[in-house]
């Protein structure tokens, strides 16, 4: 983070084609036999030597450098249909988007990516409603190729099955519901709102699936129990907030952008 923040991020624009061509090789690469790593059902992993990663991780960085870049060269004709919403969506972020899905079954970096640059776009200038309706055309049509893959070619059944499991996770608690009920388990675990202790957690253990990253808060609660927890969270909600909410500039900033927009925010609130 040091290193990085000494280079002025105006440098790399100049790799913005570049890490985009690269970031398709890499998507592509998890294809070649001995080079692309197989693991929970999906391949989204490159290993070299004892090392492995995940091409995804750098394809969200390198497409928001390529879009931040398209989005500057391009400011003059960001409202019109084609250069400012078709143009880069269609041309530039669904084939990424596609090789994601189909190739490594990558749904949640899909629809991350999909966010980031989306929210890019309209900060930048291109039209709210072409996101709307062309979104959700897209959306709608996203999730019918989905129900279709899952019910008549029976491919990518378990993404419908993990939308739809926080109804009633304990309906297939050992399918589908597995990690949000052993999730419930971890957090629930300490009935006197107490902590097993730093690094006693039981369920991190051959239970929970990837404890050190998407079920961490459940690890979190378990070990550290409901009030360290809670004081936990709202540490972090009131950094964000102090962030994003009280600084002198960036209330500046964001009042002189939304005027520019014609947008309206009411600044009086219960963070004042």
């Amino acid at each position: 983070m040091f290193f990085l923040s000494t280079i002025d991020y105006k440098k790399y624009k100049m790799f913005d084609k570049i890490g985009y061509a690269v970031t398709i090789l890499l998507l592509l690469a998890v294809l070649i036999p001995g080079v692309g790593l197989e693991s929970g059902g999906a391949t989204r992993w490159i290993v070299i030597g004892s090392f492995n990663f995940q091409p995804s991780e750098i394809a969200k960085i390198a497409l928001v450098i390529f879009f931040a870049s398209y989005l500057t060269d391009n400011r003059e004709k960001l409202e019109e249909r084609w250069e400012g919403f078709l143009r880069p969506l269609v041309l530039y972020l669904m084939p990424i988007i596609a090789i994601l899905f189909l190739v490594q079954s990558h749904l949640s970096a899909s629809v991350l990516i999909i966010a980031v640059i989306s929210i890019m776009m309209i900060m930048a200038g291109c039209k709210l409603r072409y996101f709307f309706t062309y979104g959700s055309a897209g959306l709608a049509g996203a999730v019918g190729i989905m129900y279709f893959m899952a019910t008549v070619l029976g491919k990518g059944g378990f993404r419908l099955g993990r939308i739809v499991s926080f109804l009633d996770p304990w309906a297939d608690a050992s399918g589908t519901g597995y990690q949000v009920v052993q999730g419930l388990y971890a957090i629930g675990s300490r009935a006197d709102f107490l902590e097993s202790g730093l690094g006693n957690s039981t369920q991190k253990y051959l239970y929970i699936p990837e404890p050190q990253n998407d079920f961490i808060f459940s690890i979190i609660a378990e070990e550290l129990g409901f009030i360290r927890m809670y004081c936990s969270y709202s540490t972090f909600r009131n950094f964000c907030l102090e962030r994003n909410c009280n600084c002198d500039e960036g209330t500046r900033y964001v009042w002189e952008f939304s005027c520019s927009r014609n947008y309206s925010y009411n600044w009086t609130s219960s963070y004042d």
